[in-house]
């Protein structure tokens, strides 16, 4: 196994599709693929998040979506020299993602697990896939 990744599929601010196919995205999922997700909530920042479950409606159909989550992530503000914790006690995020590009935050207080917020918004995706070798069919 090598440590390569593969651009997939993309979106754009809108969730409209910029590149790649659904078909061959599912196929790699349903081959066992690694997938990581690049996203853009402003123009200036990305982040990236490899996905702990992705989820293929449809895998046999011509309508396909593809989901996956991300769990536990630390809540983060930018800082002169990186990022850090948002807040003191910090919160931690679930993250949603799917191929139409909504990304779905929820956030939850570390000590108490009281919930902070819950967000979906529409951003800018690129989907990847590890060791994985996407077909393209004319």
């Amino acid at each position: 196994m090598s440590n390569i990744w593969s651009l997939i599929y993309e979106t754009d601010a809108a969730g409209g599709h910029v590149a790649g196919r659904l078909s061959g995205f599912r196929d790699a999922v349903l081959a066992g693929a690694d997938v990581k997700v690049i996203y853009s909530p402003r123009s200036s920042v990305w982040w990236s998040r490899n996905l702990s479950s992705v989820y293929v409606t449809h895998p046999g159909g011509t309508t396909i979506h593809i989901a996956g989550t991300y769990m536990e992530a630390a809540d983060t503000n930018p800082t002169q020299s990186g990022i850090s914790f948002a807040d003191d006690p910090f919160a931690l995020e679930y993250h949603i993602y799917n191929t139409t590009g909504v990304r779905v935050v929820v956030k939850f207080d570390y000590q108490t697990r009281n919930l902070i917020a819950n967000n979906t918004n529409i951003v800018s995706m690129k989907w990847y896939v590890k060791d994985f070798e996407p077909v393209f069919m004319p």
